[in-house]
């Protein structure tokens, strides 16, 4: 089963993801659940996400280029064998991410075609608030420069991720950005408690994941 987990920044996404795999793990066998996070989920894709941080003024179509990239690589080297065996994969960041913030935020329609051939996963999670934008993280991480360069742009990828998880109608269509608001997703409100998410979390995918039962369908190549 793929499970991936989306949202703005600050939401939980990480925290709760580490949560879920380690109750799935509690429940299955440690090797039965792969957790990744994107950009960063495979080597390739480690290789990008430092290029990125590093330099977190980069062009936003060369950024979209790497990220993108990283991103198949993870799913083709990482993802694919793992779900052919049965295994649960937990994602954090996927191709919501891409349509949010290079799509939407930074009008690179040109990405459409590229994401819109990566397979959705079995179950969204998307961590949101009803507030205002939780505040920056105090602790220093990689990507810190590249989140507060994309603030400016807050309101935009807010914008794509109401209209792909919350809000799907006549007034929210927004170009080429598709809307996943459907019985694969579940929201999880970071003004309800952690411990309410989290379990909301592990009760649907362990639910789906026994529904799926043993003969997991293998997916072909990307």
């Amino acid at each position: 089963m793929f499970i991936v987990y989306e949202g703005l920044d600050n939401t939980g996404k990480t925290t709760q993801a580490n949560i879920l795999a380690e109750g799935l793990r509690n429940l299955y066998e440690d090797d039965h659940v792969v957790l990744l996070k994107e950009p960063g989920g495979s080597l390739l894709s480690q290789h990008m996400r430092r290029l990125i941080a590093s330099n977190p003024e980069m062009a936003p179509r060369v950024q979209g280029a790497l990220f993108t990239a990283g991103m198949y690589n993870t799913y083709i080297e990482i993802i694919q064998p793992a779900l052919n065996k049965g295994k649960i994969v937990i994602l954090d960041r996927y191709v919501a991410s891409t349509y949010a913030y290079q799509v939407w935020a930074n009008s690179l329609f040109e990405f459409i075609p590229l994401v819109a051939k990566l397979p959705e996963p079995d179950l969204w999670f998307y961590t949101y608030n009803d507030g205002d934008i939780i505040k920056r993280r105090d602790i220093s991480e990689d990507m810190d420069e590249v989140g507060r360069w994309y603030e400016r742009l807050q309101d935009k990828v807010k914008q794509a991720y109401t209209h792909m998880f919350i809000q799907s109608d006549s007034q929210m269509i927004l170009e080429g950005v598709p809307t996943f608001v459907d019985h694969k997703l579940v929201r999880l409100n970071v003004n309800d408690t952690l411990e309410h998410n989290c379990t909301k979390a592990f009760k649907e995918a362990k639910d789906r994941y026994e529904k799926m039962g043993i003969g997991y369908i293998q997916r072909s190549d990307v």
